[in-house]
């Protein structure tokens, strides 16, 4: 029960810490975080593997609601 219990607590207070987080704080006024990318040819969307692995940029994912990888980031550059 008390393992449980300690595990809860641990899984709520690091959720609570990454929630709490503004992951767009070193985005600048203007720039936008990426959140999907689409590409139109034609005003037809194309959805080929080919030509989606030219983007340069790729989306911020997320697991479970929180960008984990832009908080890595974020944690491993702070001075940027």
């Amino acid at each position: 029960m008390k393992k449980s219990l300690a595990k809860i607590s641990l899984s709520l207070l690091l959720i609570g810490c990454f929630s709490s987080c503004n992951v767009v704080k070193r985005v600048g006024d203007n720039e936008l975080l990426l959140t999907s990318a689409e590409i139109y040819v034609n005003d037809k969307k194309n959805n080929k593997e080919r030509v989606n692995n030219l983007l340069y940029q790729k989306p911020n994912t997320k697991a479970f609601g929180i960008p984990l990888r832009l908080h890595i980031y974020n944690l491993a550059r702070p001075n940027r």
